[in-house]
């Protein structure tokens, strides 16, 4: 993968009506043309693998993935349902391999935290693990002690320590956090017992995080292998990796401006080329295998005689 900036040479030319942009200007369409492709191609370099433990039989799916594509447990695959998803009464009991009981079933909302502190009410604290992120402020929307909707803002310190909460909560419903140069911890914090719960850890990139979580309701505390889509995120430094090619980016960069020019054949092609062109690359990727050939009664001789 090349560099942002690598990328950004390769793409000015194209960006805009004129091709004669600042770099500003071509990263805005470099984001652009990053964010129409991503939905409409599963690049390799968009699809990742990653390794889930389950806690109470359920699991969040972390905020650098989008959707679940493929999951498996005890080496054995998992389909994936919805929580409207609803077993049909049957004659007989339906064999293990095509029961409910092996899916991996969204519960619905999003969530703001991995785990839920069950000893209420408790303080919230955060910490930061980057000593450049000192003095950012996290948000933080919860309920309190006394049931009550409230907010507070608290200022990331210098890492390792951690900055309280005013008042005592009861659960965590929203965080708002900037985009930070290391990750962002939020704890639950017991003083009588002397302990901080990690709730949850976000990422750089995280500035209104939510999570979905998943349930097995015959898998608790399992670990899973899972292949996933990754979310989209926008790029902000040079030395940043892009994932699709650089001959695709410059085609979906003239489909962008195309489309401001309100040329919708040419915003058409162009968007068509950037799509044939990473297909060709996960093409390229592929490792090319071919099935064993195969013989109908392969212990009778005259199936082995060309005639």
């Amino acid at each position: 993968m090349d560099t942002t900036l690598e990328v950004l040479q390769e793409i000015k030319p194209f960006a805009g009506a004129s091709g004669t942009c600042d770099s500003v200007v071509a990263l805005d369409f470099l984001n652009k043309g990053r964010r129409l492709l991503w939905n409409k191609t599963d690049y390799h370099e968009t699809m990742d693998y990653f390794a889930a433990c389950c806690a109470e039989g359920c699991f969040f799916l972390p905020s650098a993935y989008k959707q679940i594509r493929l999951a498996w447990a005890c080496n054995q695959p998992l389909s994936i349902g919805d929580e409207w998803y609803s077993s049909v009464p049957q004659v007989r009991m339906p064999s293990p391999a095509s029961s409910m009981h092996r899916n991996i079933v969204q519960v619905g909302g999003f969530h703001v935290t991995f785990q839920n502190y069950y000893d209420a009410p408790y303080q919230v604290a955060i910490q930061a693990e980057h000593p450049k992120d000192v003095g950012a402020s996290i948000k933080f929307f919860a309920v309190d002690e006394n049931g009550t909707s409230r907010s507070e803002t608290l200022l990331l310190e210098n890492p390792p320590n951690k900055t309280l909460s005013k008042y005592f909560y009861q659960h965590v419903t929203a965080v708002i956090k900037p985009r930070t140069v290391g990750r962002i911890r939020l704890y639950a914090v017991d003083k009588q017992a002397s302990q901080f719960l990690l709730l949850a850890i976000y990422q750089p990139y995280d500035k209104n995080p939510q999570f979905r979580k998943f349930s097995l309701p015959r898998g608790a505390n399992r670990l899973l292998t899972v292949y996933a889509k990754k979310s989209y995120f926008d790029l902000i430094g040079d030395d940043e990796l892009v994932e699709f090619p650089t001959e695709a980016l410059k085609f979906a960069v003239i489909a962008i401006s195309s489309q401001l020019d309100r040329d919708l054949k040419a915003y058409g092609e162009n968007l068509g080329a950037a799509i044939t062109e990473c297909n060709s690359e996960t093409g390229d990727n592929e490792i090319p295998t071919a099935s064993p050939m195969r013989f109908l009664h392969n212990d009778h001789p005259e199936h082995l005689i060309s005639y």
